[in-house]
């Protein structure tokens, strides 16, 4: 749950950081302990952290975290990690206190109001009723079935993936590669397949 606190970006983002390191200064030493755990995305390569997410939600459902930098990730604001489901539910369903779109969604925060404006183009960084609206068209792109069809792809995708990389001199261990970054997307056709044709790759 992202703590942006104003249209602007630049405006609020030192009120939001105060709030979130009062909050974190009053975890203890263990519970700090594992938000920097849940926090760091080299944890889930050894898996879920699930014990620690399980005692931070027993102790507080709603954590605030820090967000140190890390190998290739900068320093953020801080947000709010939300763990129990009444309160998720709580957040999904009132959007005027919880916005998508005031501050997005982005772990990565927006560093100008113009990227700002940028990701609000996408879905996730949408409030209803646009949000909706979107969701609407796409959910029949999105049913079991449909999602069960694009199975037999995967396969071929992986594979075209790893030739390319390993042609461009990839080696195991260094996996540095433009192919790792660039999005595969080859679904078959949704509602929106043609209003947002124009806007990929423009």
């Amino acid at each position: 749950m992202s703590d942006a606190g104003s249209p602007s970006v630049a405006g609020d983002r030192t009120a939001a950081r105060a709030r979130i390191d009062a909050a974190y200064g009053r975890l203890t030493d263990t519970e700090r302990e594992w938000t920097r755990l849940v926090h760091d995305p080299g944890t889930y390569v050894r898996g879920v952290p699930y014990a620690a997410l399980a005692a931070l939600r027993e102790a507080h459902g709603v954590v605030p975290v820090s967000e140190p930098a890390l190998p290739g990730w900068p320093e953020g604001t801080g947000y709010w990690l939300v763990l129990r489901h009444a309160d998720v539910d709580l957040v999904l369903k009132d959007p005027v206190r919880f916005s998508s779109a005031l501050g997005g969604t982005q772990m990565r925060d927006p560093r100008t109001d113009a990227d700002l404006a940028y990701v609000r183009r996408m879905m996730l960084n949408m409030d209803p009723p646009e949000h909706s609206r979107l969701r609407r068209l796409l959910a029949k792109s999105f049913t079991p079935r449909a999602i069960g069809a694009l199975e037999g792809q995967v396969p071929g995708h992986v594979e075209g993936i790893l030739h390319r990389m390993l042609s461009g001199g990839a080696t195991r261990g260094n996996v540095t590669s433009p192919e790792m970054s660039r999005p595969t997307c080859r679904c078959s056709p949704s509602p929106m397949s043609w209003a947002c044709r124009p806007r990929i790759g423009g």
